[in-house]
């Protein structure tokens, strides 16, 4: 298989750091949503995968608001000699043993993994990652990306996972926006950082 400079494969003495933003709204089979969190916390560590640290929990709403009960979040940082796609494969799976199901977006869920960053990479390139970042807040609820995007092209509007990660990694710069997690906490309405409880 061939890859880009972008998303070619880690060849083994590479190590790479990635972030996952885990969340959930209801009870999963091993347990309410704070619980369902921290086993796949456990369950996202294998050989391959190492964990660097974890953020606070946090009760956040949903989004968009008001479309069902409120949600857990925190942050993970991860290390990993495998690529973005054979971790976004991962991430897969370890939901779907959680019972995560696809069937509405923004629904309920029992576990929601999302790859916020790998490295400094960006994936599939700069000027698609671009485009994502401009879409309106209506555009957004319109269409979706069907491939891996990273970073994640909604980071830098959503509190319940920047104030999490800033817990974390603070420092990480935004390989497009060229600005760091707080910066672009301190640009965020002061009302959606003030909906976001630490537990």
């Amino acid at each position: 298989m061939l890859f880009t400079n972008d998303e070619k494969k880690n060849d083994s003495g590479v190590v790479s750091q990635f972030c996952v933003a885990l969340g959930s709204n209801m009870p999963s089979k091993f347990g309410d949503s704070l619980e369902t969190l921290r086993l796949s916390l456990k369950d996202l560590q294998n050989l391959n995968i190492k964990l660097v640290a974890v953020s606070n929990f946090y009760e956040t709403e949903p989004f968009p608001k008001g479309l069902g009960s409120k949600f857990i979040n925190c942050c993970a940082i991860f290390e990993t000699h495998l690529s973005a796609y054979d971790i976004l494969k991962h991430l897969h799976v370890i939901e779907m043993r959680y019972g995560r199901t696809r069937d509405q977006r923004w629904g309920a869920r029992t576990l929601d993994l999302d790859l916020i960053y790998f490295d400094e990479l960006t994936i599939p390139d700069k000027n698609t990652l671009k485009k994502w970042i401009k879409l309106s807040p209506d555009e957004q609820i319109k269409c979706w990306p069907s491939e891996l995007i990273l970073p994640h092209p909604r980071l830098q509007d959503r509190a319940f996972v920047l104030i999490p990660l800033s817990d974390i990694n603070k420092d990480w710069i935004h390989p497009i926006l060229g600005i760091a997690v707080n910066e672009m906490l301190a640009k965020l309405d002061s009302y959606l950082l003030e909906e976001i409880k630490k537990l």
